[in-house]
């Protein structure tokens, strides 16, 4: 067997192994279901990791089903690209399935919560590894939908209402996704991944829109960003680590799969609707981190830090050129290790000690070291520190920015770099250096299923970094190429 036929039926097995695992999860106990929740991520990571090592960076292989769906059918691709998100988002969604098991501990609705997560999963991982729009699409809408369950899982009025925001928004870009796969037919007779002929029709530009208001609004990009803000506050802890973590990154590589390889470099370079993501993307930088700034309730202010965060992608993604779509695709698996630290930590100082806000944090750094250990690398990161992620994903954009002739951007980057550390070092220093409030006590301690997962993404964080070349960043580099050089 070829090994470009050999990975891209492994990609299939790692596809299929979730959907068949979340539809055995509805017969089984609680505990089989997290069970399943951590082992089936895991495996997905070991088969998804095989066919990258299997596959020739420079070459992939689509699994195509045209009797499926006619007409157009379905497919599977191992390409660089689909392989590298595959494997962040396996792996990632493993660790935070660790957590589940505390947070998730004496919820009596545990097991919908995941057989959601599975689902969920399914979906994300369709997404990467779908080998063409229309299969995109379809796992695509599995996700958003499973996520609803996610996000409602506490059925408190303040989650329903999210809930129902967060659904009208991902009906409005499915729609949005939908035209745009409607109109790429009737141009180019194929939704697969290969350059139409749009020429300089209107039916083009509406594509490109509505392809962007899709997966703009799953990404959270200004201002289709309405409903992330509302939904991790009410959302549990782990799916917020996953939405956030995750979930959400399914917009970006939507984009990259619409701008590099449906629409390319060149068409959209001629035409200049690469700019419309460019400065949107700029200002959901901004926005992101100037209303993260005003908040005290430690989950919306990290909700507002995703909207910021996802704006350094598509702004990235959307310059055109190898070295800013690197340091994109880079921030992708930055981000990923980041923010699901981030918010399971903010999970574990929420169930402690009962509290949201910011300013009640102080001091608690000694009484939840692994916790507060995981969170500070991880906002060190995010603010730009060296020689942590968070710095390497910047550099490369800031890198990308010069090759395009942009140097303003890398002016934006360094002013939103100090607008992070405003809204994250004051908690990082309150937690370590302030005495603790003596009216808040700790319900608890920190149990390995806790801080297992919140240090091995810190380590992740701080040791990847410390390798400029180091396997992520080349893994990047070989997606970036791959989209640009097909």
């Amino acid at each position: 067997m070829d090994k470009e036929i050999l990975g891209a039926s492994l990609a299939l097995a790692a596809l299929l192994l979730p959907v068949a695992a979340a539809l055995l999860s509805c017969r089984v106990s609680a505990l089989k279901r997290w069970l399943l929740g951590v082992i089936i991520p895991a495996s997905c990571f070991v088969l998804v990791a095989v066919a990258a090592a299997v596959t020739p960076s420079e070459s992939h292989y689509t699994l195509s089903f045209p009797r499926e769906l006619p007409p157009v059918g379905l497919s599977v691709t191992a390409d660089r690209p689909g392989l590298y998100f595959g494997m962040i988002v396996s792996a990632v969604w493993a660790l935070v399935s660790i957590y589940c098991a505390w947070y998730l501990e004496n919820d009596p609705h545990s097991g919908r919560f995941y057989t959601a997560s599975l689902l969920s999963f399914s979906g994300t991982l369709g997404v990467a590894l779908a080998g063409d729009m229309f299969t995109l699409f379809l796992f695509f809408e599995l996700m958003s939908l499973a996520a609803y369950v996610l996000i409602i899982h506490e059925r408190t009025p303040e989650s329903f209402s999210a809930g129902f925001k967060y659904l009208l928004m991902t009906i409005g870009g499915s729609l949005g996704l939908f035209f745009g796969l409607i109109l790429t037919y009737h141009t180019a007779g194929s939704l697969s991944f290969a350059r139409g002929p749009f020429g300089a029709s209107a039916g083009g530009f509406l594509a490109f829109m509505g392809y962007f208001l899709g997966f703009g609004i799953k990404a959270g990009v200004f201002p289709l960003h309405v409903w992330l803000p509302d939904a991790h506050p009410v959302a549990p802890s782990p799916a917020s680590a996953l939405l956030s973590g995750l979930m959400i990154k399914t917009g970006a590589f939507g984009l990259v799969r619409v701008i590099y390889q449906i629409f390319g470099v060149e068409y959209l370079g001629h035409t200049g609707w690469n700019m419309i993501p460019v400065y949107l993307g700029v200002v959901t930088i901004f926005i992101g981190s100037a209303v993260a700034i005003l908040q005290d309730d430690l989950k919306r202010r990290l909700a507002y830090s995703s909207v910021a965060q996802i704006g350094y992608i598509v702004t990235g993604l959307s310059l055109l050129n190898h070295r800013a779509l690197q340091g994109a695709l880079f921030h992708v698996f930055g981000h990923a290790l980041m923010k699901a630290s981030l918010f399971m930590a903010a999970g574990v100082i929420i169930r402690l000690t009962g509290r949201r806000k910011v300013e009640d944090l102080a001091g608690l750094g000694q009484h939840l070291p692994f916790t507060f250990f995981g969170f500070s690398i991880a906002a060190l990161s995010m603010v730009g520190i060296p020689p942590l992620v968070g710095f390497t994903s910047k550099w490369h954009i800031a890198w990308g920015a010069l090759d395009a002739g942009m140097p303003w951007i890398v002016a934006v980057l360094l002013i939103s770099s100090f607008m992070n550390g405003i809204y994250y070092l004051p908690i990082v220093i309150s937690a370590f250096f302030k005495e603790k409030k003596p009216d808040i006590q700790l319900e608890g301690k920190e149990a390995p299923r806790v801080w297992v997962p919140i240090t091995v993404l810190a380590a992740g964080i701080f040791l990847v970094g410390l390798v400029f070349g180091n396997i992520p960043l080349t893994l990047a580099d070989q997606a970036a190429g791959s989209v640009l050089n097909p």
